[in-house]
């Protein structure tokens, strides 16, 4: 029984170890503000991007990378001058 106890708890400690490899392989979630929160099949929690504009949620290991929004304005603009 104590050697099945063992083992359940080795496996149980292995997937919680694949998965968040799995999660750190995993791209970056592109996010324009630098105040976020994640909710991700956990308790909601906030957070601020670093000095390099990255973050990583401490219970789901999700990674986000801030970029600032693109103005679609100046694109269209910019495809208009070229245009005449």
């Amino acid at each position: 029984m104590k050697e099945e106890q063992e083992l359940l708890k080795f496996s149980y400690k292995e997937s919680v170890r694949q998965r968040d490899e799995r999660k750190m392989k995993e791209p970056y979630t592109i996010i324009h503000t630098k105040e976020f929160n994640c909710a991700d099949d956990h308790p909601i929690v906030y957070y601020v991007v670093d000095e390099k504009g990255e973050a990583v949620c401490e219970y789901c290991y999700k990674r986000f990378k801030y970029e600032e929004k693109k103005d679609n304005k100046d694109f269209v603009n910019n495809a208009l001058k070229g245009s005449g």
